[in-house]
């Protein structure tokens, strides 16, 4: 039986997609990231989240979206993240 992860990327010339396991839905990224829905939505908005866009529905990967936090990180006023 095949899976999302078999099928092939049409015009990337690969045989299959690199895709996670779980895409995160909107309500499971807000609890994770302990924000609103509204939030997440507003930052998908303005493109600042990396999410999947299928039909009106959005799906976060959850590698990207650690990468993206990781980037993201605040720094303290002696150039040290925040909480270190």
């Amino acid at each position: 039986m095949k899976t999302v992860r078999d099928l092939p990327i049409a015009g990337s010339g690969m045989a299959s997609a690199p895709l996670p396991e779980k895409l995160l839905t909107v309500k499971e990224l807000a609890a994770v990231t302990r924000m609103s829905v509204r939030w997440i939505h507003e930052q998908t908005r303005l493109g600042d989240i990396p999410c999947y866009r299928l039909g009106r529905a959005l799906r976060f990967d959850p590698n990207e979206v650690q990468r993206w936090l990781m980037e993201n990180r605040a720094a303290g006023p002696n150039g040290r993240n925040v909480g270190r």
